[in-house]
């Protein structure tokens, strides 16, 4: 994901690093709230988190939008409200075993819509890392129905 290269590494990756950290805490902890607590009780929370502690780095840098932008931004944020929402569902109804692997995805869509909107060409390397998160994927499900078989047994 971050190209290794013999490049020195810039803040990029140790951000990148960080930010999938913090991902992983958020889709755990999104995991363990859905065992106690509603819907509507995780989203708040989730958006109220995101929002303070983002909100700095947006102060700093503040820029007011061109009108049109609000449209955007506003259909951003319905789609950001749409995926937590079916991701609290999600995990609502199967393990993480289960759904690690469809997240994770993401890379390997993010890849094929970069290639087919900007024209843009995945390397053999990124190839072989989306080869190694769908292998992975097939592992990790393949792992997870045996352990929900053994749990029901």
């Amino acid at each position: 994901m971050l190209h290794p290269s013999n490049a020195a590494l810039t803040w990029g990756a140790p951000l990148a690093l960080g930010a999938a950290f913090l991902l992983a805490l958020a889709l755990l902890s999104v995991r363990w709230l859905c065992e106690t607590e509603p819907n509507l009780r995780i989203l708040f929370y989730y958006f109220l988190l995101s929002t303070v502690l983002i909100l700095p780095f947006a102060l700093v840098v503040w820029q007011t939008p061109e009108p049109w932008t609000w449209i955007y931004l506003a259909g951003i944020g319905l789609c950001l409200l749409a995926s937590q929402v079916l991701l609290i569902v999600a995990y609502r109804y199967a393990s993480a075993v289960t759904l690690a692997p469809i997240i994770y995805s993401v890379i390997v869509f993010t890849a094929l819509i970069n290639w087919a909107v900007w024209r843009r060409v995945p390397s053999l390397m990124e190839i072989g890392g989306m080869s190694l998160v769908i292998l992975g994927g097939v592992i990790a499900m393949k792992v997870g129905a045996k352990s929900e078989e053994g749990e029901v047994d």
